[in-house]
């Protein structure tokens, strides 16, 4: 684990106040352990801890222990959409550095958006998350707060549903052609493990723009100018796009003078 770098002493100035979007699972915090015990207690099976290298692959395990389709996507159902089953979520720790780094640029003056294709039901829960970190600033839905969640707009009880990428590559365009999200402006820069979001037609014109978090199911297929290996190369990244600058007194320039 990289250790965590200070804030620097010298007072510093933003070229670029940057607004940044973060996904949460498998990004701020990981699921993965979560999610194995809630199998291992949900099926009455053992999951060696060296099978589960990521989360994707809780479903091949899954499949290989003989639980049915219709149970597994109960399963799913319960844990990941439901507020009454949040232990999968409130359990899950953060990623080495994520929270470190989403307080230093916090700090910064940056503007962060959460980002999530969970289901607007557990909107409570993302904020306790945070809240559990020491983080009080992420809470509600834009434009109010900074969380931008799957409302009813996007996934309604009926009628066609706006799935992950869609969602997500329409906030970081900018461009939601409906819903609450509709005057949302559009993000500089955004995080995510999800590598599909760079092969989307949505994604022409911002590919510069998604940043995508070093997974076992990620790093094979995502370009190095995308890809960051943790949260410090991350906060590295923005750094430099931000273009921070150190103040320093200058001296007159007497050829000039």
């Amino acid at each position: 684990m990289a250790p965590e770098r200070p804030l620097p002493k010298e007072p510093e100035r933003l070229a670029r106040i940057l607004q940044i979007g973060v996904d949460i699972d498998c990004t701020i915090f990981n699921l993965v352990p979560s999610s194995k015990l809630a199998a291992e207690k949900r099926f009455g099976i053992k999951i060696e801890d060296e099978r589960v290298s990521d989360y994707w692959f809780l479903e091949e395990i899954l499949k290989g222990a003989g639980i049915p389709e219709k149970e597994r996507r109960l399963f799913y159902q319960d844990i990941y959409r439901s507020s009454e089953n949040a232990g999968v979520y409130l359990d899950s720790p953060p990623m080495p550095g994520a929270i470190e780094v989403l307080r230093k640029l916090h700090q910064q003056g940056h503007e962060i958006f959460v980002l999530t294709s969970r289901s607007a039901e557990v909107l409570p829960v993302v904020e306790q998350q945070f809240v559990a970190q020491g983080i009080n600033w992420v809470g509600g839905l834009w434009p109010e707060g900074n969380i931008i969640i799957r409302n009813e707009d996007y996934w309604p009880k009926k009628g066609p549903v706006m799935v992950d990428q869609v969602f997500k590559l329409h906030a970081i365009r900018g461009d939601f052609p409906y819903g609450r999200y509709q005057n949302f402006p559009g993000l500089d820069y955004h995080l995510d493990d999800q590598a599909g979001l760079l092969g989307h037609d949505l994604s022409l014109g911002v590919k510069e723009r998604i940043i995508i978090l070093s997974w076992s199911y990620n790093r094979e297929i995502v370009p190095e100018t995308n890809l960051v290996e943790n949260w410090w190369a991350f906060e590295r990244l923005i750094q430099d796009l931000a273009r921070v600058e150190k103040l320093s007194l200058e001296l007159p320039n007497v050829a000039q003078s």
